[in-house]
């Protein structure tokens, strides 16, 4: 496409939206010479999808300065292209027949204008048509084919630096399909749904919706032939049918010069009512780009609840859309709310609301919290105008009617708020049984005015509560319901904790008037008081208690084990007995030498290792045959790892000597330490009387694996009595 066949489309709203509008719509499409081929390919199309769009309205169709009635029947627009090329100044006419028509004094009229532009070079005309649109009754969308940037520049200035215009500029026919999704959503007041929303398999697309759908429009739309374009065959909400219109097939197929600008479209509605939550599946009767499809699923949001804040003076109201303030403030706080007239908007949904205010052709961004939405504005100026814009992809666009605040001369500070009583009598907790506690949690109430006994919000509170039961409790918190209930909701750790929830809880709870807030025109005091819930307990205490008492006394059990093996005697790591044996060839010298043999303590094996530290009752011995001098000894570990024993009834007071040996003493073991060593005696027929000594050792330098192997055991024994106490007190506490 050149740059002569650029396509301008300008969407002029101005408030209310087009979705509050009943008035007439009027439609102008300029048949004249200088509209050709692809120009008015797009045209046709748009002008047959915005009739389709607006088909529940009164429509208006103008075309070389006659009016003809639409009547529902959209394809009437694509006949007039035997009319084509008749008059050069055919969209003049077609505009000051427009201005004719139109009322300026009429609310809610719209104005769509298709065609070349060339109508803003007439003075006259223009003049006329930009004060049907200064009336603020007319709303008005251009869809203009241009030739020059200079025939737009008039548009452009009249809109700049206004909240009540946007253009757009397009040049192909995939910005032609861009621009109309946008005009839809202004007519809606949707936003359409995200494509990355939307789950696309084989024939089908579906989605899951956040918020209850009243109805829903549906759009399909390529550069392609009908017959081509993918038609829905079937809508459904968790698998049931909903029953769904077309409302046209919108096409310039027929008439497309060489199929330059050939566009097609199928829109279609759902009339029957969504509720939150509900996954919706659309199926086509071929496949199809997810691109293609726009969702516009209408829901009844609004803007309103309107409140200032300043710093000095006071507010006036003047009137629905206007306020007045003390002339000495230069800024002002302004809060609202967004919401759904039968169902309350989710706060995460809220959260993700894009909400501005559009002041002085400047934008600033709102700031969402406790269901409000805040944001300050200079008030400089006598009089300042504001607009709020608000968007949830996917859901809503929803723009307030223009606003203004006046400064005025009622400086005069506001009286004080009287403050309204709220006994805490009024405030009603329930009781709940045990069971109840640990599998929901949830104790409902709510806050009563003294006066009147109607049930006040508590979303006009900051409400908050102190948690006395941490040991037991991981929060307390509320929750707000629709019909002004409270629910208290009470997380417990688990069910071990159901043995020791007293029979009565006691709450801190606190509830404050949010600042500035009335309800009712009313003021209320701060509330502070203890909340008490009964705890209804219909298991036995055995039956709540039993596993705290088994494991109580399994602690015990445990801890008497591990003290055991812990003072279990062991060999320590690497302890020996050396065995020291004459040399044969020397044995008859006065110095013979001695052949050195050492014997491990420590058995090997994976059953030797399970008895050496897990088995508490069998000291750790060892069983050892010196064959040289046929002697087998057992050899048992000792408290210190400095020496061992051996058995006295194993002594042979003949064959040997020991200064630890006391044949008075009625000890049954003999010490064999690392000074002293055990001489023994042995005559053997070949060689003669041979003296050998055994003596105990171990390496100093060594980790002591027992040392390290009791101090594990003594933190694990010190938590097994600490849980054992706290147990033992816990079950006392739980008695009475």
């Amino acid at each position: 496409m050149t740059k002569k066949q650029l396509i301008l489309l300008l969407f002029l709203f101005l408030k209310p939206l087009f979705i509050a509008a009943q008035g007439p719509i009027y439609i102008t499409l300029d048949v004249s010479p200088s509209m050709t081929g692809t120009r008015y390919n797009l045209a046709n199309y748009s002008a047959q999808t915005l009739a389709v769009l607006n088909q529940n309205r009164n429509i208006v169709f103008v075309v070389n300065s006659e009016t003809y009635e639409i009547n529902n029947d959209y394809k009437q627009i694509q006949k007039r292209m035997n009319e084509f090329g008749g008059f050069k100044y055919s969209e003049i006419w077609d505009i000051d027949k427009l201005n004719a028509i139109v009322k300026p004094k009429t609310l809610n009229q719209d104005a769509f204008i298709i065609g070349d532009g060339y109508w803003a070079e007439d003075k006259l005309t223009y003049d006329n048509f930009t004060k049907i649109v200064d009336s603020g009754n007319v709303k008005a969308v251009f869809l203009e084919t241009i030739s020059s940037k200079s025939e737009i520049s008039s548009f452009e200035n009249y809109f700049h630096g206004s909240d009540i215009g946007k253009i757009y500029k397009v040049t192909s026919t995939e910005e032609i399909i861009n621009a109309i999704n946008q005009i839809t959503e202004e007519i809606t007041g949707v936003s359409a749904i995200p494509t990355n929303r939307l789950l696309a398999v084989d024939d089908c697309v579906s989605f899951t919706t956040e918020m209850t759908v009243n109805n829903m429009k549906l759009m399909v739309q390529a550069s392609s032939k009908l017959s081509d374009l993918p038609k829905i065959v079937s809508i459904s909400v968790n698998g049931k049918m909903l029953n769904f219109n077309e409302l046209g097939s919108p096409t310039n197929e027929g008439f497309a010069h060489r199929m330059m600008g050939l566009m097609s479209s199928g829109i279609y509605e759902v009339t029957s009512k969504i509720p939150s939550g509900s996954k919706i599946e659309i199926c086509f009767d071929k496949a199809i780009d997810p691109n293609l499809l726009k969702i516009y699923p209408i829901v009844e949001a609004e803007i309103g609840n309107f409140n200032l804040a300043i710093q000095n003076g006071q507010i006036t109201q003047i009137d629905d859309n206007t306020y007045g303030i003390c002339k000495e403030n230069n800024t002002t706080e302004i809060f609202f709310e967004i919401n759904q007239k039968e169902n309350q908007i989710p706060e995460e949904l809220l959260k993700k609301t894009d909400v501005k205010v559009i002041s002085d052709h400047k934008t600033y961004h709102a700031v969402y919290s406790g269901g409000v939405f805040s944001v300050s504005i200079p008030t400089v100026k006598n009089t300042t105008t504001y607009t709020i814009e608000s968007e949830l992809k996917g859901y809503f666009r929803k723009v307030s009617g223009q606003k203004k605040i006046v400064k005025t001369d009622n400086c005069k500070p506001p009286p004080p708020p009287r403050l309204e009583p709220l006994p805490m009598q009024y405030l009603h907790f329930g009781e709940i049984s045990l069971d109840n506690l640990l599998r929901e949690g949830r104790i409902s109430s709510r806050i009563v005015d003294e006066q009147t006994g109607e049930p006040i919000s508590p979303e006009y509170f900051d409400i908050k509560l102190s948690n006395n039961y941490k040991a037991i409790f991981k929060n307390i918190r509320m929750e707000f319901r629709e019909d002004n209930w409270i629910d208290l909701i009470i997380e417990p750790r688990g069910q071990w904790c159901d043995c020791f929830i007293p029979d009565q809880l006691k709450i801190d709870f606190y509830a404050d008037p949010k600042e500035g807030m009335t309800i009712d025109g009313k003021y209320y005091r701060p509330i502070q008081a203890i909340l008490t819930v009964d705890i209804i307990k219909e298991k036995s205490w055995m039956e709540r208690c039993a596993w705290l008492l088994f494991s109580m006394i399994g602690s015990l059990l445990l801890s008497w084990y591990l003290i055991l093996i812990s003072r279990k005697k062991r060999f320590r790591n690497g302890s020996r007995i050396v065995f020291k044996y004459p040399n044969i060839s020397s044995r008859k010298t006065l110095n013979p030498t001695y052949i050195t043999s050492d014997f491990n303590l420590r058995k090997s094996g994976f059953m030797a290792w399970l008895n050496r530290w897990f088995n508490p009752f069998v000291t750790e011995k060892n069983t050892i045959g010196f064959h040289n001098i046929d002697l087998t000894l057992q050899f048992i570990a000792a408290k210190s790892m400095h020496y061992v024993y051996f058995p006295k009834a194993s002594f042979n007071e003949s064959t040997m000597e020991s200064v630890n040996y006391d044949p008075d003493s009625k000890d049954r073991h003999i010490q064999l330490d690392e000074n002293n060593e055990l001489k023994v005696t042995h005559q053997r027929l070949a060689v003669g009387k041979t003296t050998n000594f055994l003596s105990y050792a171990f390496p100093r330098k060594a980790g002591n694996d027992i040392s390290a192997f009791r101090f594990v055991l003594g933190i694990f024994i010190l938590l097994l009595l600490a849980y054992f106490f706290i147990a033992l007190i816990l079950i006392i506490k739980s008695l009475f």
